[in-house]
């Protein structure tokens, strides 16, 4: 007998859901309207690079404190109801310059100091969902501070910069945000080995008036007998730099009184260390008041930064007296000055 047996089978196709993943994109603007995200344009700003600095030199340094605010972009349709983080998202810019420029730049966030692509996350998360429509009140605000560095790390010698490079963008993590701040025109950027130089021969006189020692009532310095010199640098205006212009004095100073600003005289007549009284030197640069140099200490007398074609150093020459044993004579004192940049 022929049987037949009919086997049931039910497949069950099972359906595989897999979670849907949105994100939320991260908006983020000026809480200025002043404010512009092209950080350097070198069609509009000095474009001079300094070529003389020995290697190791910060040429440029720049903190940029930028305040804005940061919200969930509405126009992105995100369904996403908790917070998003806010990021800080660093390019790379290990080459910006090009292999034979000498030159790198770096990028300061959050204390890591680099040229390479990083994400940094502020700490700070956002809620509020933004459109164009809506107001920003209630919008995650904080402050940008990045520092931004230009440092000569070999010898100069081929600049190929890249004409437009993205140095930072703000938003979600490494997502190509609404915020990014650049460097514009850069191939307009070239080497200089000009600097500043002083004017004229270079040579400076003072005369103090004749001083009575029967006038003299006490030690320190000596009020009305004083004489005043410029000295006057022609500098490059031209230089991208925050380099400052230095100034030290020295010369046959008066131990223990460096603070003071204080050098021997030399008498005329026996070429030998005037007793009881110095040479006192004073500096205003920057229009500050005068205040006495310190011996062979740099102290600012201009910045790269100012643009500044002419930088006027005003300099003052007094009498300090240390005790009341002077000789009457004619007194000397030669002094050396010398410019530097750091």
């Amino acid at each position: 007998m022929l049987k037949r047996f009919f086997i049931l089978l039910t497949l069950g196709a099972g359906l595989i859901t897999a979670p849907l993943i949105t994100q939320a994109a991260v908006h983020c603007d000026f809480d200025s309207s002043s404010m512009v995200t092209t950080l350097f344009d070198f069609n509009e700003m000095p474009n001079g690079i300094n070529a003389s600095a020995p290697v190791g030199t910060v040429l440029f340094s720049k903190t940029h404190q930028i305040p804005i605010w940061c919200a969930k972009d509405g126009r992105k349709g995100s369904s996403i109801s908790g917070p998003e983080p806010i990021y800080i998202n660093r390019s790379d810019v290990s080459n910006v310059f090009g292999s034979k420029s000498g030159l790198t730049l770096y990028i300061t966030v959050a204390g890591d100091r680099g040229n390479t692509r990083k994400a940094f996350n502020t700490g700070l998360q956002t809620s509020y969902i933004w459109l164009p429509s809506l107001s920003t009140k209630d919008a995650t605000r904080l402050t940008l501070d990045v520092t931004i560095e230009l440092v000569k790390t070999a010898e100069n010698t081929l600049l190929s910069t890249k004409n437009t490079v993205m140095l930072f963008s703000v938003g979600d993590q490494f997502d190509t945000s609404d915020m990014v701040f650049y460097m514009k025109n850069g191939n307009k950027l070239v080497f200089t080995t000009q600097t500043c130089d002083v004017m004229g021969s270079g040579n400076y006189t003072a005369n103090l008036p004749p001083l009575n020692i029967s006038d003299v009532k006490g030690t320190g310095p000596v009020d009305g007998h004083t004489a005043d010199i410029n000295v006057q640098l022609s500098c490059n205006s031209t230089l991208w730099s925050t380099q400052a212009i230095m100034m030290k004095l020295t010369g046959q100073d008066v131990p223990g009184s460096a603070s003071d600003g204080l050098f021997f005289f030399k008498s005329l007549d026996s070429g030998e260390s005037a007793p009881g009284i110095a040479l006192q030197m004073f500096q205003g640069a920057r229009g500050q008041p005068f205040t006495p140099v310190t011996v062979g200490q740099n102290f600012e007398v201009g910045n790269f930064e100012d643009g500044q074609s002419v930088v006027t150093i005003p300099l003052r020459a007094g009498y300090y007296v240390r005790d009341k044993n002077m000789t009457p004579g004619k007194l000397q004192s030669i002094l050396v000055y010398q410019i530097d940049y750091q």
